[in-house]
This record gives C-alpha cells, structure tokens and sequence, in this order.
C-alpha cells in the first residue's frame, strides 16, 4: 500500500511526539532538567534563609533544610510543567529547519512488513500505524472522502490479519 499526501509543519510535530512517545530511544528523558532544577531552586531558597536567619546554628539547618527541599520541589514542579511544550517547541524549530533547507520540501518514504505493525488505530486527524518503536501517521486528508478512508483502513486491516493468519497457521518443515 502507497499513501503520499502533504503535511504542515505542525501536523508533523503531533506526528512525531505521538510516534516517539511508543519509542524508548526518542523519549528524552525528563530527569537531567529535573535535577538542575531542583537544585537550583532549592539552593534559591534554602541558602538566603541561612545567612539571614538570626538563630541558633541547628535551627538555622532545619530552616535551611525545609526551605531548601520546597525550594527542590517547587523547581521540579516547574520544571515538569514546561517540559513537554519545551520538548514539542524544540522539536518543532528542528523539523521547521529541515523543511525550510529542503528544496522541495521533505519526502519521507518509510516501510514496514506486515508482521511489524502491531496495530492500526484511527484518531480524529489520522490513520495510526503503530509499531514497537513508533510507527507510520496517515493524515486523513490524504483520503478525498471518508469512504475511500474506510476502505483502505480495511484493506490495511485485512493485510495486517492475513499476514498473522499464515505466519500463525504454518506447519513446521
């Protein structure tokens, strides 16, 4: 089966964070700006607390102590909030490079064997092909109507169960 349709930059970045979240190696992991984060905020609100507080020296620590680990807290929180509008932005400026140095724009020509695809899955905007480590998006505007979408959704369909059918029922040599 052969689909070839254009798509806007933002129709490709939806594309690509829903693929890259079914693959491990295109998840960036959240953890490094956490950890910064949190230090940071946390050395923002423990180490003022320190030098100004007029106390003993061990009240002075558990102030520290408490205010260093919400100041902690509170970072990672802020850092999480914006994570994921940080990794689609980025991503975004990424591929709006690409297109913009391509001459003609990208053309992206990706196979799969039946036996790859785990799943096909329809959304509002797209025909979902799914894999282990991502997958193929059909936009639907690729399709002139929606019975032609439905078709070729079942004919997808009907190749994908075909397939599972004779690699399930062959007798061995």
């Amino acid at each position: 089966m052969r689909v070839q349709f254009e798509a806007t930059l933002d129709e490709l970045v939806d594309a690509v964070v829903r693929l890259g979240s079914r693959s491990k190696l295109a998840e960036r992991s959240p953890w490094p700006g956490m950890i910064v984060w949190g230090v940071m905020f946390g050395l923002i609100a423990g180490v003022p607390s320190f030098f100004v507080l007029v106390a003993e020296l061990e009240l002075k620590l558990v102030v520290f102590a408490v205010l260093t680990s919400l100041g902690a807290m509170v970072g990672i929180l802020v850092y999480l909030s914006s994570y994921r509008q940080s990794s689609k932005r980025m991503l975004r400026e990424r591929l709006k490079i690409q297109v913009e140095t391509a001459s003609e724009g990208i053309t992206e020509q990706v196979t799969y064997g039946w036996s790859q695809i785990e799943q096909i899955q329809e959304t509002a905007d797209s025909i979902d092909f799914l894999t282990q480590a991502g997958g193929v998006v059909v936009g639907k505007k690729a399709f002139t109507s929606s019975d032609q979408m439905r078709e070729f959704v079942e004919e997808a369909n009907r190749f994908r169960d075909q397939f599972r059918e004779s690699f399930t029922t062959r007798e061995p040599d």
